[in-house]
């Protein structure tokens, strides 16, 4: 299976070039309200799948052995990697087409879909490959057959989710987009060249290790290679999930909601990722046995390899967070520096130095390459934020809020928090020059606002909080409240209930004040913005 790895990683590294970056892309339009503009972006991102799929389906079908030569398969390896060739390019599209939803619904509020994806092609894979190799006795051609069909059968599964009624994603005419495809790619590169570093590697390792540990060394390193995968669903589980949330409050320009985002994100990776290489550590030798090494002499080599491994969990996870973080922001020359620095260049070279001094410090290069590669992160987002006036580690333009012309915070679900809450403007309104009258609009607004969510978006006694975020223009003050609550949008609560007096007549007195009222619900939170 490893000869022809390659083969399946040039494909994932397709789809996610380009189901990534549409989806990164798309979260930005979110963030602007342009549900539109995400139809758009999707169909283009299929439309693209399939193009560049067929192209490269076709290319390697028609130059089969030449492509086997490349691989190296040669002798009885050269059938069996044929055979997997054979099943699994006709219908490796599938592969790629699995990108689309796998990213689209995580930003449009619906990742449990991929979550059942991931297990039906999990479930599907293990069934499938059983029945081929065992009843049909198909060797590497069923292994193939197997990837595509469990595949084909999670995408299937996730059609249902574009027939929703909530759903905004529509296939449209796409021709207004068309000249965003260089962005789109650019975007999704990142993601693409993690891939093919990460194939890369793989190979470039194999050799160094042959020359210093010998064939012991592969099998040690053929362990870490299937400990990778299992980490693998820890560290892009959490980096990923800031795609979407990222994208919508950098095209809201809300950059106190993405530094909440990633100082939560990096909290909880950090627990995760410690967590995953601790139980590493201590339960090595099981590892081992679980994926096929028991020979004895290779123990102390496989001790010493997973131990290595599990150091730089911590690490892995911090350069993942800041590679999509400043991918979602578009800085995509430092995402893809990070990509190659922990992918490839550091890990390949700190190994490379540190074997002079041990064979076994070989190991040493896989945390030394990640921790080198948080440094180098920190280091140029440090000088390269001081040179361009962003901020130091995350790169975001804060004038606004360096200049108090914001003011973001968090209310509790109850009516003390909430008076208390709209006591803040008067603070808020001395400082930015806000008229008087302005400032008691804009008081009240928040107060009877956020009754009305506390009531109608809240079960009794929840305590959940609401997102308040105020900023103070030329000529305008925009309100925006953001909570986690059941779908409720006050404004359209006020329209359709206007003899309820009790809670109608606040909000009718802000909805006739008010320039301009927007309601949106994306990732399954309610956005209610009033310009003022």
């Amino acid at each position: 299976m490893g000869i022809v790895s390659p083969v399946f990683f040039v494909y994932t590294s397709l789809g996610s070039l380009i189901g990534v970056g549409g989806a990164a892309l798309s979260s930005r339009r979110l963030g602007r309200d342009d549900h539109e503009g995400v139809s758009r972006l999707f169909s283009l991102s299929l439309a693209l799948m399939l193009v560049v799929g067929l192209l490269v389906t076709v290319g390697a079908l028609v130059f089969l052995e030449k492509l086997l030569d490349i691989l190296g398969a040669q002798g009885e390896i050269r059938s069996a990697a044929r055979d997997y060739c054979l099943y699994f390019i006709p219908g490796a599209i599938t592969t790629m087409l699995l990108y689309i939803p796998l990213n689209f619904f995580r930003i449009t509020g619906k990742p449990n879909i991929g979550v059942w994806m991931f297990g039906i092609m999990a479930l599907g894979n293990i069934c499938f490959s059983l029945v081929f190799l065992l009843v049909f006795d198909m060797g590497m051609g069923g292994i193939g057959l197997s990837a595509v069909l469990s595949n084909l059968a999670a995408l299937l599964y996730s059609l249902h989710g574009f027939f929703k009624k909530d759903s905004y994603l529509r296939l449209v005419s796409f021709k207004s987009e068309i000249k965003t495809t260089g962005e789109l790619l650019a975007t999704g590169s990142p993601m693409a060249l993690t891939n093919l570093f990460t194939v890369l590697r793989t190979l470039l390792y194999n050799r160094l290790l042959l020359s210093i540990l010998g064939l012991g060394g592969l099998a040690v390193f053929t362990v870490l290679a299937n400990v990778n995968t299992f980490a693998l669903s820890i560290l892009l589980g959490v980096s990923q999930t800031i795609i979407p949330l990222t994208g919508v409050f950098f095209g809201e320009k809300d950059y106190v909601s993405i530094r909440h985002v990633m100082g939560a994100s990096l909290r909880w990776g950090l627990f995760l990722a410690t967590a995953f290489g601790l139980a590493l550590a201590v339960f090595w030798k099981s590892i081992c046995h679980i994926f096929g090494l028991y020979d004895e002499s290779l123990f102390q080599s496989a001790m010493f390899a997973i131990f290595m491994f599990a150091l730089s969990m911590p690490f892995a996870m911090v350069t993942n967070l800041y590679q999509f973080h400043f991918m979602t922001i578009g800085v995509l020359w430092f995402s893809n520096l990070i990509s190659a620095c922990r992918c490839l260049i550091l890990p390949l070279a700190a190994s490379l130095f540190l074997s002079k001094v041990s064979p076994l410090a070989v190991w040493a290069g896989i945390p030394a390459g990640e921790a080198l590669t948080v440094l180098l992160t920190l280091a140029v987002s440090y000088i390269y934020g001081k040179k361009r006036g962003l901020s130091r580690l995350l790169l975001l333009n804060e004038e606004d809020e360096k200049n108090s012309r914001s003011i973001a915070f968090s209310v509790k679900n109850d009516t003390d928090s909430i008076i208390n809450a709209s006591e803040k403007i008067s603070e808020f309104s001395a400082v930015n020059k806000i008229d008087e009258k302005r400032a008691m609009f804009i008081s009240l607004a928040l107060e009877e606002l956020l009754l009305s969510i506390s009531q109608n978006a809240f079960e009794d006694h929840d305590e959940g909080y609401m997102d308040v975020r105020l900023l103070s223009g030329t000529d305008h003050v925009i309100l925006r409240i953001r909570n986690g609550g059941r779908e409720f949008d006050p404004i359209s609560f006020y329209e359709s209930n206007p003899d309820n007096m009790e809670e109608s007549l606040g909000i009718k007195m802000v909805a006739a004040s008010a320039r301009d009222i927007k309601y949106t619900r994306t990732l399954g939170v309610n956005n209610l913005s009033v310009l003022i």
